[in-house]
């Protein structure tokens, strides 16, 4: 926790007490950080990881992008944008880590739990504000790494081969795959 705590104290403009562990998710590691009159909470993807890679190589381009949507849309205090460091950066890096540093916000985190109507409610808000924007996003982007594809790779060769092994699969197959065709 020292090393967490010395790169903060060096990158952040903050007077860092405590570095608390947090329940993380999948793809980084979560703190709470305590400073002088403030908390914040801190992801650092670690380098070592294997996944890391594909969780951060977009960083550069979304970071932008939401700090644009909370200065420009009704998202403002809405969604969490990072902490920028003493240089101006949204996030830093060591031999180690990636880290992102936000502000903290008290509350449960929602994990697998049902959504409450209320909750529904507030996150059809949050999608159909972000459905509004587009092209019209005015932050140098790679529209072709934001757009996301939902395309499946082999879904053409697999019809293929249905159609023409067709008559070599088994009975209850081919009758489970004309019934899910015919709908």
């Amino acid at each position: 926790m020292n090393k967490i705590k010395s790169m903060l104290n060096h990158h952040y403009d903050q007077h860092i007490i405590d570095v608390l562990p947090q329940q993380g998710g999948w793809s980084a590691l979560a703190f709470k950080v305590c400073a002088n009159k403030q908390s914040f909470f801190l992801k650092i993807y670690e380098k070592r990881r294997a996944s890391t890679l594909r969780w951060t190589a977009l960083i550069d381009i979304y970071i932008p992008i939401t700090i644009w949507l909370m200065w420009h849309s009704r998202l403002k205090a809405k969604i969490p944008v990072p902490v920028l460091t003493k240089d101006g950066h949204y996030k830093c890096e060591d031999e180690d880590g990636i880290y992102l540093l936000f502000e903290y916000i008290e509350g449960e985190t929602i994990g697998d739990k049902d959504l409450t109507g209320e909750q529904v409610r507030q996150l059809s808000e949050l999608i159909s504000e972000l459905h509004l924007f587009g092209e019209d996003v005015s932050v140098e982007t790679d529209t072709d790494a934001i757009k996301e594809n939902f395309e499946v790779p082999f879904l053409q060769r697999l019809r293929d081969l249905l159609v023409k092994e067709f008559h070599r699969i088994p009975t209850d197959v081919r009758e489970a795959i004309t019934l899910t065709s015919n709908k």
